[in-house]
């Protein structure tokens, strides 16, 4: 019997504020992240979560916040190849959010069917100005980097739906207005892929001194809605935060894929 299983794809290297990552927690601290991906396979597609940053020139050009640097093996279509995954296999690309570091490179997946929450895309289109950069929006007078691909979007409403064998997405706003986030059952329990809800392991570790039960990153939308989609994260992970695989958080490639 097929079961799911994922494999982080590193698309590229950031150095960013630390507080980014975990609200409020070493402000000012450069932190070491990378741009990901996650490639989908056991299933009856081949599916790949998110689409990676534009190229390096225009990621310096318009993000010089989070130090971008993309190398030739890190560049999507020979990094998904150097994990033995063909590029022109992808046939499902879903996007978690439409901000710019995930929504590069459709070109590569031209054959995939992209889905897209209707929420997101209205949002995206004409996202208020604090927000312009994060979407690459119109409102800056250039074209947001998922235009080209708009042609293979398969626009979906915000609920609860299985999209393969074993794989479900559900609604998960809060860093964006319109977010989905993915859960599988693998062969050893359940993962949930949560977009950018959470960015670093760290954000997920309880502080019980504060009556904490996880943290928030510091790039939110609606305070309430990001809460509420990790706690619903981790109880379809029954709490086992080890089992949600954050958006910006160089830890995952400790494994080369989830489960082992």
């Amino acid at each position: 019997m097929k079961a799911p299983y994922i494999v982080p794809i590193n698309v590229g290297d950031m150095l960013w504020d630390h507080s980014e990552a975990v609200l409020r927690r070493g402000m000012g601290v450069k932190h070491k992240g990378n741009f990901i991906c996650w490639y989908i396979g056991g299933t009856d597609m081949a599916i790949l979560v998110d689409s990676g940053l534009p190229g390096e020139e225009r990621a310096k050009r318009y993000h010089s916040y989070t130090t971008p640097t993309i190398s030739a093996d890190q560049r999507i279509e020979n990094a998904l190849r150097r994990k033995g995954v063909n590029p022109e296999s992808i046939q499902l690309v879903i996007q978690t959010h439409l901000h710019w570091d995930h929504t590069g490179n459709l070109k590569v997946f031209p054959d995939a069917r992209v889905l897209v929450t209707d929420e997101e895309l209205r949002y995206a289109t004409n996202p208020l100005p604090i927000h312009y950069t994060a979407y690459e929006a119109f409102g800056l007078g250039i074209e947001p980097p998922w235009v080209p691909g708009m042609g293979q979007f398969k626009i979906i409403k915000m609920r609860e739906q299985g999209v393969a064998t074993g794989v479900r997405i559900f609604p998960s706003p809060g860093h964006t207005p319109g977010g989905i986030s993915i859960y599988l059952e693998t062969s050893d329990g359940p993962y949930v892929i949560p977009g950018d809800n959470v960015m670093a392991f760290e954000a997920l570790t309880p502080e019980p001194d504060k009556k904490m039960p996880f943290n928030i990153p510091g790039v939110y939308t609606v305070l309430i809605a990001i809460w509420e989609s990790i706690a619903k994260s981790l109880e379809y992970v029954k709490g086992d935060g080890k089992r949600i695989l954050p958006g910006h958080d160089r830890l995952v490639f400790e494994q080369e894929r989830y489960p082992k």
